[in-house]
């Protein structure tokens, strides 16, 4: 298979068949990524849903004890299925890995590099597991640290507060207003990590303010495959 993508200068360049998706949470990332491998005949991987499986795991943890942390998480016989689902000790997690509470916990679990680590080489093992295929990375440092020393289509789709907050009260039966809080909150504790940003380089912003078809049309202008 070979790709092409349409760099931020305008040029269009041959790449491996890696897309990677990030951007603020409750932005419609993992939608727009799952759609848009469905799009173009690949696969989809969730980064973001590692850390989350991890954060359920370590429910009763202290996510400021970065030792207890890495002690529990070192003990977790972890690895992913073919379609990317984390499992331990060869099986599926079970709880619900979106329930507020796990999300609410989720970015403080993310902010121990250790953490971060794991879910590093789960993925790289993955992405060189499925070489033959077209593979769209979506989720935390997807464009950045997961797909470091590729030649990937990178973006960084990105919407309003405001839209973020209507669309993930939707989700969790909430208020636009007590969800654009929560997501404030949650924007403040992903600074500073090796997230991509709007201006990393080599990353094209896609407007996600939008219908998905609109948002998945953007994308889809941006890669062609030969």
């Amino acid at each position: 298979m070979t790709l092409q993508f349409l760099n931020p200068e305008g040029q269009w360049t041959p790449i491996e068949p890696l897309i990677g998706i990030d951007g603020p949470a409750g932005v419609g990332k993992s939608t727009a990524a799952r759609e848009l491998a469905v799009a173009l005949g690949g696969e989809c991987l969730n980064s973001g849903a590692i850390y989350r499986g991890i954060a359920l795991l370590l429910d009763g943890c202290d996510p400021a004890d970065e030792v207890g942390v890495m002690d529990a998480v070192h003990k977790m016989p972890l690895s992913l299925a073919a379609d990317g689902t984390l499992l331990l000790s060869d099986r599926p997690l079970g709880g619900d890995l979106f329930s507020p509470a796990n999300t609410a916990r989720v970015a403080r679990v993310a902010r121990v590099a250790g953490v971060r680590e794991t879910v590093t080489a789960l993925v790289r093992a993955w992405i060189v597991g499925h070489a033959n295929r077209l593979i769209v990375l979506e989720g935390r440092d997807a464009c950045t640290t997961l797909l470091s020393g590729h030649r990937a289509a990178r973006f960084y789709i990105d919407a309003p507060l405001d839209i973020r907050g209507q669309r993930r009260a939707g989700d969790n039966h909430s208020t636009p207003e007590t969800e654009a809080q929560r997501l404030k909150e949650r924007d403040a504790l992903d600074q500073g990590l090796d997230r991509t940003t709007p201006t990393t380089p080599g990353v094209v912003v896609i407007d996600a303010s939008g219908t998905l078809a609109d948002t998945l049309r953007r994308l889809l202008e941006r890669v062609r495959v030969g």
